[in-house]
């Protein structure tokens, strides 16, 4: 009897040490959640104009977003317009901003986007394009004069 009594008592504590093993299903660790916001970046963006950004939460099933400008309202204003999407529209005044966004998962998480705005550049930088001109006639003999075109072309590797 104290033989079948012993072994009972160890059942019983070996069921009870293999129940608080918990059989697996992922622990109940941190979750390792990720943000990104594309574009990073935006070069000469003219006062009042606007640039769509885009964030993109991993590591977690809320994917919710938080939005907001770095400066505060000199800064602009960025407003959400789908799930994961927002507008940013620059303010009047040139210089760096920045978007902001948070995972509402995680609020320690965020991503920037940085934002130069500033004049518009010169129009030789805005596209590469042709010119067509026509030769002008020589008032004096009726034929066409010699022209020169000259090409102005300033590539940005910034």
């Amino acid at each position: 009897m104290k033989h079948i009594r012993a072994l009972l008592a160890f059942i019983f504590l070996l069921a009870l040490a293999l129940a608080g093993c918990g059989g697996g299903g992922g622990g109940g660790g941190p979750v390792d959640v990720s943000i990104t916001i594309s574009p990073t970046q935006v070069k000469a963006l003219a006062p009042g104009d606007s640039q769509t950004f885009t964030a993109t939460v991993t590591g977690t099933t809320n994917t919710a977003v938080t939005w907001k400008i770095q400066e505060g309202s000199a800064g602009g204003s960025v407003v959400s317009t789908s799930d994961n999407t927002a507008t940013y529209t620059a303010p009047q005044a040139t210089g760096a901003f920045h978007v902001v966004v948070t995972s509402q998962a995680d609020p320690t998480k965020s991503a920037i986007a940085a934002i130069q705005v500033g004049p518009p550049p010169p129009p030789w930088q805005q596209s590469a394009g042709l010119a067509a001109c026509r030769p002008q006639e020589d008032e004096d003999n009726g034929e066409a004069m010699p022209i020169a075109v000259t090409s102005i072309y300033q590539e940005d590797n910034t």
